[in-house]
């Protein structure tokens, strides 16, 4: 039996440019497209730049081949030998590499100012601010924030590509430093803050936050969190927490109640999730102080965590 050279057909067709030929859907990396094997109205197939799909809904997934076989309604066999006819190729619009329209998950920032900001902040000894606070080593090291000389730097990765900084001011060297937050030339804010815990460990809890800080603060109970910058959550991403069992949205408790209304905004996209409002303080972080700051047992602290959102 002739060996079938998958990779060889693989170069000759790109697996996007087959979906928009066969039917007739845009589809750039990293963004959902309406699935074609089911009633989808929300879109909930995402293509993604190493050559695989995946369906949040219907869970069909594959390469190029698997797609085509669950679209033609044939089997493998029937699919190489109907890409390998010497007229097929004509029928495909291929679009050169150069022409290809942009991936979501290029990178635009240098992966290296991470390492030197992490740098930075172990120079000048991180564990004596963020300890204070409660936010032990570990959680830093694995969030991977650094410091500039005067910002603290929160990294964000999405599918292990940097695709932004944020920088937030030292409020204890530079409390005067305005604005408060900047991000760095070339971020882009592609999909929300820590979504990588979600997409490699699929938990089955994960909190909506409205900053960094407050992520830290649900690392430092084990609790997984996310957040959007500014809170503007896309609906977009809904579908990257689809298979998340619970989600609950923690609202900011500020005066003019924005962050309850943005809450609310995105339970409108997410009608299943629900929102906790923090018991005392603005937000999670600042719950987490006021407990740190009376409870010498960061156990019970986080306990305290999960009674008040009845995880």
């Amino acid at each position: 039996m002739k060996t079938i050279d998958f990779d060889s057909i693989k170069q000759r067709y790109d697996l996007a440019r087959m979906i928009e030929t066969e039917i007739g859907q845009p589809v750039r990396y990293g963004k959902n497209i309406n699935c074609p094997f089911h009633a989808d109205s929300t879109p909930s197939m995402t293509v993604y730049q190493d050559g695989h799909f995946f369906c949040h809904g219907c869970k069909a997934q594959g390469d190029l081949f698997d797609f085509l076989a669950l679209l033609w309604g044939c089997d493998l066999r029937t699919v190489v030998d109907r890409l390998n006819e010497p007229g097929f190729v004509a029928t495909v619009r291929h679009i050169p590499q150069q022409a290809r329209p942009e991936t979501t998950l290029r990178p635009t920032l240098d992966p290296a100012l991470v390492d030197k900001f992490e740098q930075q902040l172990d120079a000048r000894g991180r564990h004596v601010y963020w300890n204070q606070q409660g936010i032990s080593d570990h959680v830093l090291y694995q969030l991977r924030v650094g410091w500039t000389g005067q910002r603290y730097t929160f990294p964000w990765f999405y599918r292990g590509i940097l695709t932004a900084i944020k920088l937030r001011r030292d409020d204890e060297l530079f409390p005067d430093l305005e604005p408060k937050y900047i991000s760095a030339k070339g971020s882009r804010f592609m999909a929300p803050y820590n979504i990588d815990a979600v997409v490699d460990a699929n938990p089955d809890t994960v909190l909506i936050v409205e900053d960094e800080k407050s992520v830290m603060a649900a690392l430092r109970y084990k609790l997984v969190a996310v957040a959007a910058p500014a809170n503007a959550w896309k609906a977009d991403w809904c579908g990257l927490l689809y298979d998340v069992p619970r989600i609950v949205i923690v609202a900011d408790n500020d005066d003019n109640q924005a962050g309850q209304e943005s809450a609310r905004k995105i339970q409108g996209m997410m009608p299943r999730a629900s929102i906790s409002i923090a018991p005392v303080g603005k937000d999670l972080y600042d719950y987490h102080l006021y407990l740190h700051d009376r409870i010498g047992d960061a156990g019970v602290v986080g306990q305290a965590i999960r009674d008040w959102m009845e995880l």
